[in-house]
């Protein structure tokens, strides 16, 4: 199948770029650190070396967080409200940002300008912008339809006193988001290519065309999408099973889990690189369309001069 030909072709180039695997993996790094220091700042003062500390140290969480949480010293809620939105809204302008230099670095010398880093940043950040503005448009749209769907199915569970009707309600609306986010998914990263390949702006139009190529290749990408997403759900499935047998004591666990925690994200960044090469692979054996390009107008035919009118000419 071509979706296993593209899967296998991404990662084995995502393993040839270690640097750009380093890129991505930092991006959520950055996020999280600050999220850290803050929270930090918040718990350091109120815990100390206090009996508070050594019970969260013992892994008896909860009960010292309905303490804490009572606390006027708790100022955790500008942590976990504006400060969670902060990094969030921070971490998606980093990853729009430096995928116009990843995407770039991944054509090489087939890009528009040239295969550097920096100059697909330059030239390209832009039109990835605007480009991710309208995914998340249809994504939005995407995620309050399954919602409305959803929701109807609980309100039938609650008239009917069945329960199974909220499970049939789940499975359904995650139905309707899968086949409604892999063609949106696919657009967005289509026509990203097309901008790096051809260099052209028109990221609307780019969008639309390439949501009627995926469309019109099914079997192409909603294979690759569902092998990519169950690569990452069984990464962190395994992390969870691994870390729900230990318990955590000392410094010492809790540095290997902080550990364990950064290579499983090491890790993730490799997938989401393998995800954009086998994109761009995607891309490359659709025949590399201009989806991006204006629309031409077309040249008005300019009437011959007959024979009569060259002899009065």
């Amino acid at each position: 199948m071509k979706s296993i030909h593209v899967f296998s072709e991404g990662l084995r180039q995502a393993s040839k770029r270690p640097k750009l695997v380093l890129v991505l993996y930092l991006v959520p790094l950055v996020g999280a650190l600050a999220l850290s220091f803050l929270a930090w700042a918040s718990l350091a003062p109120a815990l100390g070396h206090s009996l508070f500390a050594q019970e969260v140290i013992a892994g008896r969480w909860f009960g010292v967080w309905q303490d804490f949480a009572k606390s006027p010293e708790n100022h955790l809620s500008l942590v976990i409200g504006p400060g969670l939105a902060l990094a969030f809204f921070a971490t998606v302008i980093l990853q729009v940002l430096l995928s116009a230099g990843v995407i770039t670095s991944l054509f090489g010398d087939r890009a528009a300008r040239g295969g550097d880093f920096f100059t697909g940043i330059r030239h390209f950040a832009w039109p990835f912008f605007r480009s991710f503005l309208w995914f998340f448009i249809g994504f939005a749209l995407a995620a309050g339809a399954c919602g409305v769907v959803m929701q109807r199915f609980f309100k039938l569970a609650e008239n009917q006193a069945d329960a199974r009707w909220d499970v049939v309600g789940v499975l359904v609306g995650s139905l309707l988001f899968a086949l409604l986010y892999v063609p949106l998914r696919g657009a967005y990263e289509l026509s990203r290519m097309a901008v790096v390949r051809h260099g052209d702006r028109k990221t609307l139009r780019g969008f639309f065309r390439a949501l009627g190529s995926v469309l019109r290749h099914p079997l192409l990408f909603f294979p690759l999408y569902a092998a990519f997403f169950m690569a990452v759900v069984a990464l962190h499935g395994a992390f969870g099973l691994v870390r729900s047998e230990f318990t955590v004591s000392n410094w010492l666990g809790i540095f290997a889990v902080a550990l364990a925690h950064q290579l499983v994200m090491a890790v993730r960044a490799f997938l989401q690189l393998g995800f954009m090469a086998a994109n761009k692979e995607a891309y490359l054996l659709l025949g590399e369309a201009g989806y991006c390009q204006p629309k031409t107008q077309p040249q008005q035919a300019v009437a011959e001069p007959s024979p009569v009118e060259d002899v009065f000419a």
